[in-house]
């Protein structure tokens, strides 16, 4: 007679989700030890932190969440949840230390996705029920309910890209004040460069672009010539600086 603590086990459908989560699993192993032995630094001390909390959360995972199940033993299941802390205390005191992760950006993508998630949600609501029920009332047959699904799914489906611009530019402003993209301030300096001939013109275009971008109480750029002397064109804040007091 089985014990109460047993029960009847799909043992193809359990092969295949085992065969699937060990994969996974030895997938993140792999790729952990692989930056422990490629890395260096604290890198490399990152990832040996990672490591120690997956060992510590598996064994207890792959032995009471995987093999004693597999046999229909389901009494000690509640041993894995509580052994993947070691996980969570392994990554926290990484995080804390040595910066595994970054909070900012992460809190900067959950804001970001919640905002976008939350607008996208509201929006559906509010217009299908406006639809529905205020201008329609009982007349909201099926078929009109199914139309009217499909229209605000192509509304938002058109604005969605929108959407995610506007949220990821006002949550990276929130997140990160002045933020700009270096590679895009070098493109912008490169074109000047290409463009403008004068070299008086050059130097005060670049100096301004730097400014800003940057804001930074004073930035100087030299133009180096073996034949003559040096040029320099400064400016501090928005004041101009003569080339010759610098």
């Amino acid at each position: 007679m089985a014990c109460y603590w047993q029960v009847e086990v799909n043992k193809v459908g359990y092969w295949l989700f085992a065969g699937y989560f060990v994969c996974y699993f030895a997938t993140a192993v792999a790729i952990t030890f692989y930056k422990y032995f490629t890395y260096r630094g604290a890198e490399r001390l990152r990832a040996s932190y990672y490591a120690l909390g997956i060992v510590a959360t598996s064994i207890p995972g792959f032995i009471f969440d995987l093999v004693l199940p597999y046999y229909g033993d389901y009494r000690y299941i509640w041993i894995g949840p509580v052994a993947s802390s070691a996980f969570l205390l392994a990554s926290g005191y990484s995080i804390a230390r040595h910066r595994l992760l970054n909070v900012k950006a992460f809190l900067s993508k959950t804001a970001f996705y919640l905002l976008l998630i939350a607008t996208l949600v509201a929006f559906y609501s509010g217009l299908l029920y406006v639809l529905t029920s205020l201008l329609l009332g009982d007349k909201a047959s099926n078929e009109i309910t199914f139309a009217a699904n499909v229209g605000i799914a192509l509304i938002i489906a058109f604005s969605f890209n929108s959407l995610r611009r506007f949220f990821d530019h006002a949550t990276k402003r929130v997140f990160y004040g002045h933020h700009y993209n270096s590679q895009k301030v070098i493109d912008e300096i490169s074109s000047l460069s290409v463009k403008i001939t004068d070299l008086d013109v050059l130097l005060e275009s670049v100096a301004a672009k730097i400014s800003e971008t940057l804001n930074p109480r004073y930035v100087a750029v030299i133009f180096q010539d073996n034949a003559h002397s040096d040029v320099v064109y400064g400016r501090a804040s928005a004041r101009l600086i003569d080339p010759s007091y610098v």
